[in-house]
């Protein structure tokens, strides 16, 4: 997977039109996820993913992972680019969507079994 799918991607939301808003965006989504894991999980999610997406960039230097829940990330994302609700919720699951592919089955399961349970409908396996 190319960085560049992921933007393209994000910029045929409505609400998101430059590429700097569509990076922003998610490393937004992925940092929060991969804030709210472990360090096994957030490799997971992390290193199958093209740069800049890595455990680096995305976690920075975070010690001990932050449960967010689903709806804190897309209140958090209201606020940060913002949006109205449904917005948020779309740009999560738009980045999530997009990335599944690359992070692979087995890896989603893990992830989501670790995840506050409202995540659930974001990593569904398809």
């Amino acid at each position: 997977m190319e960085y560049t799918q992921i933007i393209e991607k994000l910029k045929q939301l409505d609400f998101i039109q430059e590429d700097a808003k569509a990076d922003a965006a998610a490393k937004a989504v992925l940092g929060i996820v991969a804030s709210s894991l472990d360090e096994e999980n957030a490799r997971r999610l992390t290193e199958p993913l093209p740069e800049p997406l890595t455990i680096e960039k995305l976690r920075s230097h975070q010690e001990n992972p932050t449960p967010v829940s689903f709806e804190d990330c897309a209140a958090e994302l209201e606020v940060q680019f913002n949006l109205q609700k449904n917005e948020a919720r779309d740009l999560i699951h738009t980045v999530i969507d997009t990335a599944k592919e690359a992070i692979g089955s087995e890896n989603i399961a893990a992830i989501r079994g670790s995840l506050p349970e409202d995540w659930g409908s974001a990593f569904k396996s398809d």
